[in-house]
């Protein structure tokens, strides 16, 4: 039934009863209940400036909504803002136009110190406009609703579903935060031994190197050999240390993606430089293998972080040598088409079938009947986060990655970034 909103400094204040009038807040311009005073009732804010659908709104809410509620209604952006800012409700039924807002700018404004909404809203649009849809939920909307489709079971059902869709993103994301503390934790006791480690290791490597010169010098040949072995030893032993290393930093990696904290450090970068770098260190680390390099022979600018995308590139050109023959080479090219730089590593390894090729890129995955050729490189298969996180930075700078690959012909794992466009000097 229609009736007018006192949108002045009195509010009607609803109970089971029937109306009544009572001094309140201007912010407050109208409240209704069948709470009976019960701190458990459901707290719903209706923001709508239009008197009519207010009214029609009330009327699906008495007749859907079958728990306890008070009902607060605010006729504008700025009253909006005042009644959440007294109090959140449980529920926010939010017009997506307002005459001073629009719903994703008062989505924004109701925003926690950690980017998340403070409560669930549902937006009611006159229309099915499919862009302001699209721009509401991306705000972090719960659900929309159209007003003329409106009904009481239909205002029941959204505002139940939003509730309990709100209370399982809240859970999920203090689970992410403990879980990001816990790796964290993790990461710094873990690491905290392994340097230790590593140094007596190196420290044992340069004495030893000092006692096979010596032997050798001495004229004892056969015990300078059996000094070079353990230095072998001491060497492998540094590597697999390392190797955990990585893995730790992938859990973390993986952990602060998932809780949407990995951070990009982004610069304007020498994409031909950068990569270019990454493979001379991978040369000095494995200077047994081949690893042949065509730049482009000119400086491509890209925003990166250098950090990351030289991550990348190594978790590519590692594989690459892991999963291909002690003695074959592995080619990385650089290329730039159409504003964009593409950077391709291509293996001569087992190669890949269609099946094991669509879930590459996966979390946790790692690929079945493919096993490690060169194990200098790396003994074991990993976490199956290598190329899970690959895919996530490169997407995260606006890129791309793929695999092109022919069971027994090898592999040519790719990713490419948009060139940035530097002007010209005057």
């Amino acid at each position: 039934m229609p009736m007018s909103l006192d949108v002045g400094a009195h509010a009607t204040a609803w109970t089971a009863g029937g109306p009544r009038t009572a001094s309140g807040p201007a912010l407050l311009p109208e409240q209704e209940g069948r709470a009976n005073g019960a701190a458990s009732a459901l707290s719903l804010l209706l923001v709508e400036d239009n008197p009519d659908d207010a009214a029609l709104c009330k009327a699906y809410l008495r007749r859907g909504v079958g728990a306890d509620y008070t009902l607060s209604i605010a006729a504008s952006g700025a009253q909006a803002r005042a009644a959440f800012d007294a109090g959140a409700p449980d529920c926010v039924l939010l017009d997506y136009h307002l005459p001073d807002a629009t719903a994703p700018e008062l989505l924004a404004a109701w925003r926690d110190a950690t980017g998340m909404l403070r409560t669930p809203v549902i937006v009611l649009t006159g229309l099915a406009d499919e862009a302001a849809v699209a721009a509401a939920v991306e705000a972090g909307a719960m659900d929309y609703l159209v007003k003329d489709r409106l009904s009481g079971e239909t205002l029941r059902l959204a505002i139940r579903g939003a509730i309990t869709r709100f209370r399982l993103q809240r859970e999920h994301a203090e689970t992410n935060r403990r879980m990001e503390e816990f790796m964290h934790v993790a990461a710094h006791e873990l690491r905290t031994p392994l340097t230790s480690i590593r140094g007596i290791l190196q420290l044992g490597a340069l004495r030893l190197a000092s006692a096979c010169a010596d032997e050798c010098m001495a004229g004892l040949p056969a015990m300078g050999e059996r000094l070079s072995t353990v230095r072998t030893m001491l060497a492998g032993a540094d590597t697999q240390v390392l190797l955990l290393n990585r893995l730790i930093g992938d859990l973390v990696d993986a952990a602060r993606l998932d809780a949407g904290q990995l951070s990009l450090a982004r610069t304007l970068q020498d994409l031909d430089a950068l990569a270019g770098s990454a493979i001379d260190g991978l040369r000095l680390a494995h200077p047994e293998r081949t690893l042949s390099w065509e730049g482009a022979g000119r400086p491509v600018p890209v925003q990166v972080d250098a950090g990351r995308i030289g991550q990348v590139l190594t978790n590519f050109i590692t594989n690459a040598l892991k999963y291909s023959a002690a003695d074959r080479p592995v080619a990385i090219r650089l290329t730039v088409e159409d504003q964009a730089a593409c950077v391709a590593v291509r293996d001569q390894g087992p190669g890949l079938t269609p099946e094991q090729q669509a879930r590459l890129w996966e979390r946790y995955r790692r690929v079945e009947g493919v096993s490690v050729r060169d194990a200098t490189v790396e003994a074991g298969g990993g976490l199956g986060l290598g190329l899970y996180l690959s895919r996530n930075i490169v997407e995260r700078h606006g890129g791309r990655v793929g695999v092109s690959s022919v069971p027994g012909a090898g592999s040519t794992f790719w990713f490419s970034l948009p060139v940035d466009t530097v002007p010209a000097d005057p």
